[in-house]
């Protein structure tokens, strides 16, 4: 049984959207929380906050790495989010010395904030160019169209006749 719409075999294909539902995955959730760990590690030794040798070792060790995803669902369980199991392997991965300057200063909302808006970032991306498209179509359809007559409509009954291109555009 689906527990929402989105999930259902018979519905998903009405209100999903496999393209979003991908950028919007765990799998990618995970990939964009890497980055940002790289990331932070990187800006963090260019600004002089942590050693450059730790940035590289980070970088090294995490590029590529895969999380376990069952240990990270076992800490959001216990810690009601994901960041504290996330960063235990990525500091496990790194190992010392350098372990210790993965996450340095940031907070669990920072890894959640951040990756979120990343990700939001490429959806909005997705949905203005879908939205451009369908611009882009009605725009045809009011040319083509536009200056045939329709029946207007007003509570459900007939009004005065209008051009296509006012419902095209309503």
């Amino acid at each position: 049984m689906a527990v929402s719409a989105f999930d259902s075999p018979l519905l998903g294909g009405l209100v999903g959207d496999e393209e979003i539902a991908a950028v919007l995955s765990a799998e990618t959730e995970l990939l964009t929380m890497l980055a940002f760990e790289i990331a932070l590690a990187e800006a963090e030794a260019a600004a002089g906050v942590i050693p450059e040798e730790a940035a590289e070792a980070i970088r090294e060790r995490l590029s590529g790495f895969s999380p376990g995803v069952e240990r990270i669902a076992e800490g959001v369980a216990r810690d009601g989010v994901a960041a504290p199991a996330f960063v235990r392997q990525l500091r496990e991965r790194v190992g010392e010395p350098h372990g210790r300057w993965v996450h340095h200063g940031a907070t669990s909302q920072d890894l959640a904030d951040s990756t979120l808006m990343v990700r939001l970032r490429i959806v909005a991306g997705m949905v203005e160019g879908r939205m451009e498209g369908l611009v882009t179509r009605f725009a045809h359809l009011a040319e083509a169209f536009g200056r045939n007559r329709l029946m207007g409509r007003t509570r459900m009954q007939a009004a005065l006749a209008v051009d296509a291109a006012r419902k095209i555009f309503s």
